[in-house]
């Protein structure tokens, strides 16, 4: 049994011991030692390979001969030094993977019990002359390999050697050389192995010789007189994998257990092949049929997690729903994936006889597809308050639920008070139930033992109570209970028949153990009768004080803090070797303990901290990693100040378990509990992050508000603590990244007039954050206008007589986008065309044309129409831009009217300035008649459009009339004319409408 074995099952049993006084430890003295010394050489002369020369020691209480140390020198001449003194054997030798040498037991001796003995003295150096190593045998052979197999892979042979028992140990390996397939495998001892074939490449099946996949079937090659053995063979092949990855409902890696099921044909049901652990950090798993198997298989996936709810593949709750997984042969099956989901839950209440709340394990047992038998699937512990219980983490499907009560004398019993698996109700669960209750009963088969156990001279008994039946033996008692608090027993659920009581005291108490009534030994003891359904009544004891030695110290953490603890005493029983013979329990209020009842000798102290955080170590030692110091305890003696402070490594402070609570969400608090942290007074900062990178600003305290930046990444806090300068760290993270905050309900409204032509605006109002971003859809009763997207609507045409709205999309950096609508505007009203200015070019003459052109003013994109206008009336027809004067317009005055039009829109008009009045290019025409002394001269002016009117001027020889026009025309006569060839001037002055015109005409005058 190991020493740490021992410590386990000791610190079961211990309890709180009570303080006594006892005396300090006295001092040590270094023992003498001795050395061995000598040389190692190989039969082809000295040895250039590190030595190694282990040390074997007698024990007695085994009657072999134990490992007692390993030595390495680089030097084929070695000494051994601070040997204690005494009888040994020694082995030395190269390393044999390397040389092909053999270890030799001094002299020249492969095994221990062939080897010489070697007395080691105090204060001496014992020569063990020159050894000689011997070459071992060999074995060699080639392997091939499957196409395929990386480059870089690993291949090996490995041989073990099968012992005196049958077992088999480690004797050598070797690399297969990857271009000739060949390997040897050297140093050998005379014997059988088991030769293995393999790689560090998945999936590439190990095998052993002569092709078969288990070591019960290795067909053995036996080495004798070191020779080589040749022809040892293999053919490595891929086998099958199935892998996948695991994940709970947030998506995050699970740590299950995976379970591959097989069908074995010949045995017509399901085994289970083998079974994996899901990586807690990534979820994965790989599975692999070894040896190449055909068939069908199953997988099953077993939450670690308590919560969660295992399924089989194919996301099936039941055995039978689980898609079968047929291997036709070699080949990689991947993307066999679970998602673990939260589990259904049973609760309910377990009771006692009498109503009271009763302590019990229930369990909710499901069908094992391979044995058809019901196993336990998830269990709960009652609570002892109010026997409430509850079974979380089970999948939909069948289960029968057992109560195996915890309080001796009572039944075991399943749902709808069965009292065996196979007559027990099935549970169909396809929801949680919460009252699935149970009134246990008595067993009357069975009676019990009663009785008070106290100690003398004030002590405590401190301990257990035990019964014996004949057949017993003492390490296997019939019952086992402890005492209540008020100092009794009861021995329940015992057989009718005949029983010997032990009362058997902690070493802590200070108290002899004996047994009833009031002797030492079990075959002393007085029998107690016990009887179906009854009741013993009082099997007292008084247990007397313990006069031998003892031992009291303080366990405390950094800090002087009082540490629970398990304290265990190991008794040196030889130079090798340490007995555990007493422990005790801390008072975890103070620390302290004792230690009664042990033999005098020398002895160290091992302390197991209850917290483990807390290194466990040995009194005097200065770190936890040391030896510790041993002490003497002399007969009937007490020690004081055997104290020991433990720590979590390096004198840090212990790390608590941090857990991040609060809503992941941006706007909202997480907040950290750092967990306990010993000591208590550590100052603890926070380190808020993502994981990688520099902290977040502003985050140090143990809390920490998310921002927008934060979406989608996984917050991660640090705390670290420092104490007395050291300091410690851990993390926590959040489960699911961080999600974007709904953004706080704004509002938006409309501004600006209803009427075509104008323009509207949208106004949000009451938004936050500050930096939320808006953008715009309007409508046209509730039809969305497209290629209008900006705060403001320019009202058209299309929109007179509609209603307006907008609704504004709102982002922001973090937050869920939100929309918002305003409220319908009053319908549209017509526009009314802004009137510009409208004017003429061209010369108001009869024939000529006069343009209209429209100025500024006028609203954008009117239509402009035109009216001309004589005298202030329109023209008939004329509407065009461009007006040719008419004879009708001669002596008038002409203008043009603008008028505005647009859809939507209510006219408008501008009229320009009127012309002069219209003139017409007169034509006059003459005719000068001569006669005696005198000339008549006729004169006609025409105008288009008018009748000259006005006077003609007419001119001859010097003299002058002037003449009015009648209906445009007149006559002048001159008189006393002088003959001749004369020239007549006529000349109209015009009338403003008629314009000027001139003539001459030639005449004869007799």
């Amino acid at each position: 049994m190991t020493r740490t074995l021992i410590a386990r099952l000791l610190l079961g049993v211990l309890l709180v011991l009570a303080p006594v006084g006892l005396a300090s430890p006295p001092a040590q003295a270094a023992a003498p030692t001795g050395a061995l010394a000598g040389t190692v050489v190989s039969p082809a002369g000295p040895l250039t390979d590190t030595v190694w020369v282990s040390i074997y020691a007698w024990e007695e209480e085994t009657s072999t001969w134990r490992h007692d140390g390993l030595y390495r020198s680089t030097n084929p001449t070695f000494t051994v030094s601070g040997l204690a003194p005494g009888s040994y054997k020694i082995r030395v030798g190269p390393t044999a993977e390397r040389t092909g040498l053999l270890s030799t037991f001094h002299p020249n001796a492969l095994t221990v019990e062939d080897g010489e003995t070697v007395d080691v003295v105090a204060g001496e150096t014992t020569q063990l002359g020159t050894t000689t190593l011997r070459v071992g045998g060999t074995i060699s052979g080639t392997v091939t390999l499957p196409d395929g197999v990386s480059a870089d892979a690993r291949v090996f042979a490995s041989a073990s050697r099968r012992n005196a028992d049958g077992e088999t140990e480690p004797a050598g390996s070797a690399e297969i050389d990857r271009s000739t397939g060949r390997y040897t495998i050297v140093g050998l001892t005379d014997g059988h192995y088991i030769v293995q074939f393999g790689s560090n490449e998945y999936p590439i099946s190990h095998q052993y010789y002569d092709r078969v996949y288990t070591k019960e079937m290795a067909r053995p090659i036996a080495v004798t007189d070191a020779e080589a053995v040749d022809g040892i063979d293999g053919a490595l092949v891929f086998y099958t994998s199935i892998s996948g990855t695991v994940t709970d409902h947030y998506g995050d890696p699970a740590a299950a257990n995976v379970v591959l099921y097989r069908w074995e044909p010949s045995l017509e049901r399901w085994r289970i092949h083998s079974r994996v652990k899901s990586k807690s950090d990534t979820g994965r798993y790989s599975l692999s049929t070894q040896w190449v198997q055909e068939g069908e298989y199953r997988i099953g996936f077993e939450p670690a997690d308590t919560t969660l709810a295992g399924e089989f593949n194919g996301d099936a709750a039941t055995f039978g729903e689980a898609n079968p997984i047929v291997v036709a042969g070699p080949e990689r099956i991947t993307g066999i994936d679970a998602r673990l989901e939260p589990g259904l839950q049973v609760a309910g209440t377990v009771r006692g006889p009498d109503g009271a709340p009763a302590r019990a394990s229930v369990r909710a047992l499901v069908l094992d597809p391979t044995t058809a038998t019901w196993k336990p699937d998830r269990t709960s512990e009652t609570s002892a308050v109010d026997g409430r219980y509850r079974v979380r983490g089970l999948r939909r499907g069948q289960y029968k639920v057992e109560f195996v009560p915890q309080d001796e004398g009572l039944r075991t019993e399943y749902l709808d008070d069965r009292f065996s698996v196979a007559d027990a109700d099935e549970l169909d669960l396809e929801a949680s139930l919460s009252d699935v209750d149970a009134d246990l009963d008595v067993d009357r088969t069975e009676g019990t033992i009663r009785g008070t156990v106290t100690g003398s001279v004030g002590r405590e008994f401190v301990g257990v109570v035990k019964a014996f039946a004949p057949t017993d033996e003492a390490s296997s008692p019939s019952a086992t209970t402890r005492l209540t608090r008020d100092g009794t027993y009861a021995l329940r659920g015992l057989a009718p028949g005949t029983y010997r009581v032990q009362f058997d005291a902690d070493p802590s108490s200070g108290l002899v153990d004996e047994f009833y009534d009031d002797v030492s030994t079990l075959v002393a003891a007085a029998p107690v009768d016990v009887a179906a359904d009854q009741d013993t009544g009082a099997v007292d004891g008084v247990l007397a004080a313990d006069t031998t030695s003892g031992v009291r110290g303080t366990i405390t953490s950094t800090g002087g803090f009082p540490v629970s603890a398990g304290v265990i005493a190991y008794l040196r029983t030889s130079s090798y070797s340490q007995q555990a013979v007493g422990s005790a329990r801390t008072d975890p209020a103070t620390g302290e303990y004792v230690l009664w009842g042990l033999p005098a000798g020398t002895y160290e102290f091992d302390v197991h901290p209850d917290d483990q955080r807390l290194y466990g170590r040995s009194y005097g030692a200065p770190h936890e990693s040391s030896d510790g110091v041993e002490v003497e305890l002399a007969a009937e003696s007490q020690l004081t100040g055997i104290d020991v402070t433990v720590d979590c490594g390096g004198g840090r402070p212990c790390v608590g378990t941090p857990e991040l609570s609060g809503t992941t969400r941006v706007g909202e608090t997480l907040s950290v509990d750092p967990g306990s942290w010993l000591p208590s007074t550590t100052q603890l900062r926070y380190t808020w992050s993502y994981g990688t990178g520099s902290p977040l600003p502003g985050a140090s305290g143990p809390s920490y508000t998310l921002r927008p930046q934060d979406v989608g990444k996984r917050i991660w806090v640090r705390v670290t603590g420092t104490y007395d300068g050291k300091e410690a760290s851990t993390n926590a993270i959040t489960r699911t990244t961080i999600e974007a905050a709904t953004l706080p309900a704004g509002h938006v409204n409309l501004t600006g007039d209803t009427i075509v032509g104008g323009t509207l605006k949208a106004v949000p109002t009451g938004w936050s954050p500050d930096d939320v971003t808006f953008s715009y859809v309007w409508s046209r009763d509730g039809v969305t206008v497209d290629g209008v997207g900006g705060a403001t609507y320019p009202l058209k045409a299309a929109d007179f007589g509609a209603t307006i709205s907008v609704q504004v999309h709102a982002v922001a950096l973090g937050y869920v986008a939100r929309s918002a609508t305003s409220p319908a505007s009053a319908p549209v009203r017509a526009g009314v065309v802004r009137a510009g200015t409208v004017a003429m070019t061209g010369k108001a003459r009869y024939g000529e044309v006069l343009a209209a052109r429209t100025g500024a003013g006028w609203t954008t994109g009117t239509t402009v129409t035109y009216q001309w206008l004589r005298d202030g009336a329109p023209i008939p027809g004329a509407t065009r831009a461009a007006y040719r004067l008419g004879a009708a317009d001669v002596g008038r005055h002409v203008a043009v009217r603008a008028t505005g039009v647009m859809a939507g829109h209510r006219g408008a008009s501008a009229t320009s300035a009127s012309t002069v009045k219209v003139i017409s290019a007169s034509t006059l025409a003459a005719r000068a008649v001569g006669a005696k002394r005198r000339v008549i001269i006729s004169v006609r002016v025409r105008a288009a459009g008018t009748v000259a009117t006005g006077t003609v001027r007419v001119r001859i020889d010097g003299r002058q009339k002037v003449v009015r026009l009648t209906n445009g025309a007149a006559t002048v006569r001159f008189r006393q004319v002088r003959p001749g060839r004369r020239t007549v001037r006529i000349v109209y002055a015009g009338d403003g409408v008629a314009t000027p015109a001139t003539a001459k005409r030639r005449v004869r005058i007799r």
